[in-house]
């Protein structure tokens, strides 16, 4: 059983390209900071603004409409061919409580990955962070659900603000019923889903027969120990080690089936770092010893299960149902709605009752000129080379040359 709380993320470049002025001049002195209320171009530029206005950096602003005139296409050439320069953080010290209600805009996990945002303003009543890290500016509210035509709004406010080529708004819910894109062409990349389900009074957290099973095989289990005392299940917050033990059997897990461990020194340090701060751990003992745990992630709301591990030699007792049971009912507690599992598919996810969402990667592009630049392949290179991994897969496992996941 694997639930991995995220797969590497792309190697980091440099944020964003050269910012150019109206006028063809440019600088890469460090700019002011991008905050939720925006100076005008005329107080930019005059170094005077409003007390309470966030200052933002004078930026080049294209006004896209289906086709650039030959100066535009001129100027975002010679953009991309600029050597790019890392984007100063925004001020976020004031930023809206709404933002801790998502574990990927939660303040720790921003912390925990070293992810400094860029850019963040409000649109239409949703507050928009957006970081450099992966080469092109990329919306860090993964799992949001978003029309095609919401996804255009926020590019186009990111293309007023600044020179990149293309934005990148990673792993969310495309909403299909909502406005369609009208501004911007709009590049999609589809390779896993997250899968969720409800958490409340009156949910069954497994079918009765299943559930009947797992109370079966842990009762069984205390016998045959002969001191049931000595079997514990425990929640609590995650202490120091409990993310490294867990990753332990999860590993084993994982390479004895054939496959890889997505989960390397960082990726593990980084989810224990956030589980320092809003994570919890529901660890199934026989005495001092450790033969199951999960660590969930909990921001507003959710609920996030980003890792399972157990014991192969103690399969019988079901430990990864044992934690789940035990820690669903307690986060339940907590007022948490809705429970997360997070990518990769699994029948036993479906057991567990939860509903798969694909998600989608969604590279929007300035006009024609961005393929021409290379801070914008190097943006979307990875996601597309996801995309096509993940159509293949299935034609290669009925052809037998694959037996992986999916």
């Amino acid at each position: 059983m694997r639930i991995m709380a995220d797969r590497p993320r792309c190697r980091p470049h440099a944020a964003a390209a050269r910012l150019t002025l109206r006028n063809g001049s440019s600088s890469e002195r460090e700019r002011p900071l991008v905050g939720c209320r925006i100076a005008t171009r005329s107080h930019i530029l005059t170094g005077k603004a409003p007390a309470g206005t966030c200052r933002i950096p004078a930026v080049n602003s294209f006004r896209h409409r289906g086709t650039m005139s030959s100066s535009e296409a001129l100027r975002t050439a010679r953009i991309a061919a600029a050597p790019a320069v890392a984007a100063p953080p925004a001020d976020v010290s004031a930023e809206p409580a709404a933002l801790s209600d998502s574990l990927f805009t939660h303040p720790a996990y921003r912390r925990a990955h070293g992810m400094a945002p860029s850019l963040m303003f409000t649109v239409a009543g949703r507050t928009a962070l957006f970081s450099g890290q992966s080469g092109a500016p990329t919306y860090l509210g993964r799992l949001d659900r978003l029309t095609a035509g919401e996804i255009d709004a926020l590019a186009a406010r990111v293309f007023a603000e600044t020179d990149a080529p293309a934005v990148v708004f990673e792993d969310i819910v495309l909403d299909e019923t909502g406005p369609a894109a009208t501004r911007f062409h709009q590049l999609r990349c589809r390779y896993q889903a997250n899968w969720r389900r409800a958490i409340g009074p009156g949910e069954k957290y497994l079918p009765a027969k299943k559930a009947s099973d797992v109370r079966r095989r842990l009762r069984r289990f205390k016998e045959e120990i002969g001191d049931p005392q000595s079997v514990r299940l425990t929640f609590g917050r995650a202490r120091p080690g409990d993310v490294a033990a867990v990753t332990r059997y999860n590993r084993i897990k994982v390479e004895t089936s054939g496959h890889r461990h997505y989960a390397d020194a960082a990726a593990e340090a980084a989810l224990e770092r956030l589980a320092g701060e809003i994570g919890y751990s529901c660890l199934l003992h026989v005495g001092e010893e450790l033969i199951g745990g999960t660590i969930v992630l909990v921001a507003g709301r959710d609920a996030y299960f980003s890792l399972i591990g157990y014991d192969l030699g103690h399969a019988k007792v079901a430990p990864g149902f044992q934690v789940y049971m035990h820690a669903i009912r307690e986060i339940e507690q907590f007022g948490c709605r809705n429970a997360n599992f997070l990518w990769g598919d699994g029948d036993w996810k479906v057991g567990l009752g939860a509903t798969r969402e694909q998600l989608t990667t969604v590279i929007v592009q300035r006009g024609p000129a961005a393929l021409a630049s290379p801070a914008h392949w190097r943006g979307a290179g990875p996601y597309l080379v996801r995309h096509v991994k993940a159509r293949l897969k299935p034609v290669a496992r009925r052809l037998g040359v694959w037996s992986g996941p999916s």
